[in-house]
């Protein structure tokens, strides 16, 4: 069976590495080429700083000294003594796979920026594998090249050559809100998807991985099918207690049964409060929003209200269920119908399952 490469490409392009519209591809199983050209016109070269990772699949192999980078020593006179080029291990996660090997390419201290990719591309280095098993690629422009004389911003398009994966994600984070923690994530193309799961681990069982939300059993993890256009997922876990310390991990589903498991991330919630606390509101006078700052030592539901000083109802600001932590939350002035409140002396009301808890803020018009 005829072993190849599989490949991934994804260029992260800092403002001032290329010159001009350039488009960079890799193309070929084993010798693997990666090509620069201008994509419309001839662009100015300003240098070229890259990272190509491999090694997902355990066996394949690459050497600096099965690099070539001879079309840019013949074609420019960038020779071997501006640039660098070296192997490095390590454990790096990009475009959906874990790698542990990767080349550094580097010859962005050109001396003159008056040579040009043209549209017909060069083919900048020729990497001959020595083993090749059936693994990814992963290309990563570098933010250590030169920019070109007018200091204009770059644009660097992509293709992605690995069509067995259902969906291209470009974001996937956590945060800390009122209620638990809020799973976000993006997706800039689906093919094929059913739906994801979200799955998490805490720091008391790291290997034992949870289910807390599936596209089988909540809508909102349902995919797209087939789409080109960006979606945004989130989910709030809401089964966290202060102070732990979280991994999520997220995985899509096609419709031919095939999973994808996509970079772990981790959250470390803050430990709860020792006790409830109204803190005083700020600032105070204030016009035209103070800022009220409160921390709650257990989880409960809680209800803070604005009240005037006859004792009659003005804005309910928060009414909800709330985990343990320390929160704030604005009053602009502005009673439940949206009215803007006269000047005066207000009562900020803090309901817990411990208590009441009041401060007085002075509103001046």
């Amino acid at each position: 069976m005829k072993s190849k490469v599989l490949l991934i490409l994804l260029l992260l392009v800092s403002s001032a590495l290329l010159a001009g519209d350039i488009t960079m591809s890799l193309s070929g199983v084993n010798p693997l080429t990666l090509n620069v050209k201008g994509t419309t016109s001839n662009q100015e070269a300003g240098g070229l700083s890259i990272y190509i990772y491999y090694n997902d699949d355990g066996s394949t192999v690459l050497e600096t000294g099965n690099v070539n980078d001879t079309q840019l020593a013949t074609n420019w006179g960038w020779g071997t003594g501006l640039r660098t080029m070296n192997i490095q291990p390590g454990t790096w996660s990009r475009g959906g796979h874990t790698f542990t090997r990767r080349l550094y390419y580097d010859n962005s201290a050109v001396f003159s920026a008056d040579d040009y990719w043209t549209t017909g591309g060069i083919n900048a280095l020729v990497c001959t594998f020595t083993s090749v098993g059936s693994g990814h690629a992963y290309i990563e422009a570098n933010s250590g090249g030169n920019g070109d004389f007018t200091a204009s911003e770059h644009t660097v398009s992509y293709a992605n050559q690995d069509q067995s994966l259902p969906v291209e994600l470009s974001t996937f984070s956590a945060e800390h809100v009122y209620n638990g923690v809020l799973v976000k994530w993006t997706t800039e193309s689906e093919t094929d998807n059913l739906g994801f799961v979200l799955e998490r681990a805490n720091d008391f069982s790291p290997l034992q991985w949870d289910v807390i939300a599936s596209h089988q059993t909540n809508d909102a993890l349902c995919g797209q099918g087939n789409s080109s256009v960006r979606t945004d997922y989130c989910f709030t876990d809401e089964t966290v207690q202060p102070g732990q310390t979280l991994r999520y991990r997220l995985t899509d589903v096609n419709t031919a049964g095939e999973v994808h498991v996509y970079d772990i991330l981790q959250i470390t919630l803050p430990d709860a409060p020792k006790e409830t606390v109204l803190e005083p509101p700020f600032p105070n006078p204030f016009n035209p929003e103070t800022k009220i700052g409160y921390q709650l030592s257990k989880s409960s539901r809680i209800e803070i209200v604005i009240y005037n000083l006859l004792g009659r109802r003005v804005k309910t600001l928060v009414d909800r269920y709330q985990t343990a932590g320390s929160y704030n939350i604005y009053w602009h002035g502005r009673d439940e119908a949206g009215n803007q409140t006269s000047t005066g002396t207000y009562l900020i009301v803090l309901r817990t399952v411990e208590g009441v808890k009041t401060q007085k803020v002075v509103m001046i018009r």
